[in-house]
């Protein structure tokens, strides 16, 4: 498996009329996407026929601040928030990256959100041509892909060099692109798995709320499938460069995504909310005159939902986030436990001797919960704990740039041999994980409630880790391997 899998965010902005210092919008844009970040963070711009990036390790606000990016001015610039999900926490690592070379017309800056799902053929291919890696991660990688595509197209023809990127990449990429003159490009894969946005004033960023945090009266529209943007004082153009295929995440919706965010269009607070109520619905295990408690805070609307329409009482300050903006799922072991422990703040006198209804966003490795629920139980001093999830099961891993690679740490599939096309799990197995976990029941939110909650067909999301149907050849090939590792396994032990 690749060392590095990314789910970050990326902003850009350019000025047409080449008036404007750009800088202070893209960095705002960036602080407001670091919850998809927290790993690292850097921007960079245009500078004498080269470029100048700011970057290290650490969160936007941290990293982007005013002594560090201290003098630069500039049209146009790109700024990256990284999540990197194991490995080393390598600085060398942070985005954009650059690809500096004597040929002027072959210097380009980008950064990217996504995951390779082919990068072990990429890398053997660029190993067979003799070029030099210097990391082991896969931005690199689509490096080489897009340096090549230029060599053959030239920079001049943008729609052509990811055209090409679209044939040899298997996975998901979202990229902005900053060329030496001022260009600005932003171009996401043709399955869109992951959201891109752009107002026509051209700004650029992972999520709309983070250009609107900026442009409030901007009028914002999704980068669609398979087009490019690209920008400079000629004007704006967009291009639809490969046939759309919508593929969409749905952990954006559930998890990701800022809950005042839209993904294609589509409110990402309103599907949680729709979730939250769906879940009330089925629920009829919870004793009446439980309390509702949000974990926070992606669960909130959940919660909110929830309790509306059991109207039963909402304790929002039941737990409390102590670290807004960090989130213990971007987190490795052990560090996720340790910070498990010091995110939430548990208020006794508010759930002492309460029945409540733990509603969180979803459940895939169950380290933060379960000390959650330790906590609840110990500091809280509840009398019952029934967990509700936001989502399905994760039963497979992610090959598309979100943090569960192994089954192994898969805590509903260390208790169920197989995935979901519909439903959820058998009652047998959700005794035994509400067993493990130290609760009084659990209950996920079912497939098939996936698609109504966000108001989208099924087949436009990418459902993978639930459903086990990978929508590319390549994380169709992983997945069947790493089911057969976990099958050699399991039999060993």
């Amino acid at each position: 498996m690749e060392e590095f899998h990314e789910e970050c965010g990326i902003a850009g902005a350019a000025d047409l009329a080449g008036m404007q210092d750009v800088v202070p919008l893209v960095v705002e844009m960036a602080k407001e996407l670091d919850h998809r970040g927290g790993c690292a963070a850097g921007i960079a711009i245009p500078l004498n026929g080269a470029f100048r990036i700011e970057k290290d390790n650490g969160h936007a606000a941290d990293v982007l601040t005013p002594q560090r990016i201290w003098g630069m001015r500039a049209r146009s610039a790109i700024a990256h928030d990284r999540y990197a999900t194991t490995g080393p926490e390598d600085p060398s690592l942070a985005q954009p990256e650059v690809h500096r070379s004597r040929r002027p017309n072959e210097r380009f800056a980008f950064g990217w959100n996504g995951n390779i799902t082919n990068a072990e053929d990429l890398r053997r291919d660029e190993q067979e041509r003799g070029t030099r890696l210097r990391t082991t991660g896969d931005t690199e990688l689509l490096k080489w892909q897009m340096l090549r595509g230029i060599r053959k197209h030239t920079v001049r023809d943008l729609a052509s060099v990811f055209g090409e990127v679209e044939e040899n990449v298997d996975g998901s990429f979202n990229v902005t692109m900053l060329l030496p003159d001022g260009t600005l490009a932003a171009y996401r894969d043709r399955q869109g798995r992951h959201p891109l946005n752009y107002s026509e004033d051209v700004l650029v960023a992972s999520e709309d709320t983070a250009i609107r945090a900026v442009r409030p009266d901007a009028k914002v529209r999704p980068i669609r499938p398979g087009q490019l943007l690209v920008a400079n004082r000629k004007g704006v153009q967009l291009t639809q460069v490969t046939t759309p295929d919508p593929r969409r995440c749905f952990f954006e919706w559930e998890y990701f995504s800022n809950w005042n965010s839209n993904f294609d269009g589509l409110s990402v607070g309103s599907a949680r909310q729709a979730s939250g109520r769906i879940l009330a619905l089925l629920d009829t295990i919870a004793p009446e005159g439980s309390v509702v408690v949000a974990v926070p805070d992606s669960a909130r609307k959940a919660a909110e939902a929830y309790a509306q329409q059991k109207q039963w009482d909402l304790l929002m300050d039941g737990i409390v986030n102590l670290l807004p903006g960090q989130r213990t799922f971007t987190a490795t072991d052990p560090a996720r436990t340790i910070k498990a422990q010091q995110k939430y703040g548990i208020n006794r006198e508010v759930l002492r001797g309460k029945s409540i209804v733990l509603v969180d966003d979803s459940l895939v490795r169950g380290t933060t919960m379960l000390e959650l629920i330790r906590r609840l139980r110990v500091e809280g001093e509840v009398s019952q704990i029934h967990l509700r999830l936001a989502s399905p099961p994760i039963l497979s891993p992610c090959f598309y740039g979100i943090d569960f690679p192994e089954i192994r740490q898969l805590i509903a599939r260390n208790n169920f041999n197989g995935t979901l096309r519909s439903g959820t799990l058998p009652p047998e197995v959700l005794r035994l994980i509400a067993a493990r976990l130290k609760v009084d029941s659990i209950q996920f939110l079912p497939v098939e409630a996936i698609p109504l909650a966000i108001g989208c067909e099924m087949r436009s999301l990418c459902m993978a880790c639930v459903t086990g149907q990978y929508p590319t050849p390549c994380g169709q090939r992983r997945a069947m391997a790493t089911e057969e590792h976990w099958s050699a396994e399991r039999a060993l032990h």
